[in-house]
């Protein structure tokens, strides 16, 4: 993820870059130019509680002691075990760290049993960084099995981890797990036997002699005289706060990206003043996006320009309002439609200088002055999906379509097909999880073996050879034998399932097969 935003930013190193401002740059320092430095001074990383017994329903906070340093990024993974513990409801994030660069939400983690949490110190934090005992995430979980005294964990994934200060060094850190005790059961307490108490007879005691006790001379006080205190002056109302006026552009999108399909992204705009008009310019990388087209919501009254250049990676959006009108409200301004190019992680961002009226701003109506607020970024993942295609072959000299059935061997994917002539079938979507992996299938043709092939996934198109099916199991029981001898017999001369190379007759050819395959069994 780091390594990404630093390669990101030599892209973006062209001469209209040159104006990108200060606030922004802090921004990206803190994101792209971390060095990768041990500091002495070790933080913790640990969950609160530790130990927690559910049911009912567990909050659990990740915590970050970050002692004196002050913290600019982090990015921490957690695993669990989605099937003894579930997510109830979307990972909550920090006040402290409020630029969110990734956070998994809460289908993604129940289904892998992984969280991916990347938080960086928002730009109007800058000045005050977090540092001491804050809280990065809070975590509900709640039980999904029935078993009781079922034990489970979270735990941080260490090697993923980085913590990095405001003098960009990636700090040492230590790390715990939370415990999970599932659905556990009351031992009983076990029920003291009563024991006799002796009985005890009072001792006499005497009856005592009173004493006369002397009555005590009462003395008068004085009444005093009660001053009446000055009314209080009435305490004039408070004066009301005045709201400041500003004007924002946000990027409005639903990451991940996907290569060769749409990616749609709109430029929202908010403004607490009325405004004359607004500029949006936008920076992406072309060797990640490209842009299909833009189109235009028309929130002004009059849009002058909506641009966009694939070869350098920026886009011009500006709307005005007429003369004598004014804006001042939400909505969206466009929607710009991208397609993903290439695999990998990128961000989208706004060209803004504070004070500079020559790059994205937004101009009040009442005295021209640019009140547009740092943009922020929108960081996301372009994947290419997993695709699957089968090939294979059978004793067919002129080609045939085949027809059957591919299944993931113990695991839930399962498609049927007819083939080509070619033994070629296929362009199935599968679950982008299977990324990286390398997976089993099983193909079952009529009157072949079942028979199965290994093949390691990656994004984009994947073919998976079975090679040559093996003839002769005229029954489909998974075994060659008298039974399918039998069935090619009564198919002689005649064009049945026994029919092996498809020529159009059932004799001493096909009979070969059958018996070169004899008494084998499917995979």
């Amino acid at each position: 993820m780091l390594e990404h935003f630093k390669n990101h930013l030599k892209t973006y190193r062209r001469s209209y870059l040159i104006g990108i401002p200060s606030a922004f740059l802090v921004l990206a320092a803190l994101i792209i130019s971390i060095k990768v430095v041990f500091a002495l001074d070790v933080v913790d990383l640990y969950f609160s509680p530790a130990s927690a017994d559910i049911p009912p329903n567990q909050p659990i906070s990740l915590m970050l002691d970050a002692k004196t340093q002050q913290i600019g990024f982090v990015h921490v993974e957690m695993t669990f075990d989605p099937t003894l513990v579930n997510l109830t409801d979307e990972v909550t994030t920090t006040n402290f760290l409020k630029t969110i660069v990734q956070k998994t939400s809460i289908v993604n983690a129940n289904t892998t049993g992984r969280i991916i949490l990347v938080l960086a110190l928002s730009p109007e934090d800058v000045a005050s960084p977090p540092t001491g005992l804050f809280e990065l995430a809070n975590l509900p979980f709640g039980s999904v099995t029935s078993q009781e005294n079922v034990q489970a964990t979270l735990t941080i994934d260490s090697p993923t981890v980085q913590v990095v200060d405001m003098s960009e060094t990636n700090l040492s850190f230590t790390t715990n797990l939370a415990t999970f005790n599932l659905n556990p059961t009351l031992t009983p307490t076990p029920t003291q036997s009563p024991t006799s108490t002796p009985t005890q007879f009072p001792s006499e005691t005497p009856t005592p002699i009173s004493v006369p006790t002397a009555i005590p001379t009462q003395e008068v006080t004085a009444t005093p005289t009660v001053t009446p205190l000055p009314s209080p002056s009435p305490t004039p109302p408070a004066s009301p706060t005045p709201i400041p006026e500003e004007a924002t552009l946000t990027f409005v999108g639903n990451p991940p990206a996907y290569v060769g399909e749409n990616f749609p992204v709109k430029i929202h705009l908010s403004t607490s003043a009325i405004i004359s008009g607004v500029d949006a310019v936008i920076l992406f990388n072309p060797d990640k996006l490209n842009v299909q087209n833009i189109d235009d919501s028309h929130l002004l009254d009059t849009t002058t320009t909506a641009s966009f250049d694939n070869t350098n990676g920026i886009i011009r959006l500006s709307q005005v309002e007429n003369p004598g009108g004014g804006f001042e409200g939400s909505g969206d301004m466009a929607q710009i439609n991208f397609q993903g190019v290439a695999p990998g992680s990128d961000v989208l961002l706004f060209q803004y200088t504070p004070g500079s009226a020559a790059d994205s701003n937004a101009i009040r109506l009442a005295d021209g002055e640019d009140i547009l607020t740092q943009p922020l970024p929108l960081a996301f993942d372009i994947i290419e999906k997993v695709r699957l295609s089968l090939v294979f072959s059978t004793p067919s000299r002129l080609g045939f379509d085949y027809s059957g059935t591919l299944s993931q061997v113990n695991g839930s994917f399962t498609t049927v097909f007819t083939s080509d002539v070619n033994g070629q079938a296929g362009n199935w979507e599968l679950d982008n999880t299977l990324n990286g992996q390398t997976v089993t299938y099983s193909i079952k043709v009529a009157g072949f073996l079942k028979k199965n092939s290994q093949i390691t996934l990656a994004g984009g198109d994947n073919e998976i050879d079975f090679g040559s099916l093996l003839a002769g199991d005229n029954n489909d029981d998974g075994i060659i034998n008298n039974i399918d001898l039998s069935i090619m017999y009564a198919d002689w001369s005649g064009s049945g399932i026994s029919d092996y190379n498809r020529d159009g007759i059932v004799n001493s050819a096909d009979h070969w097969h059958i018996m070169q395959n004899f008494l084998k069994v499917d995979d």
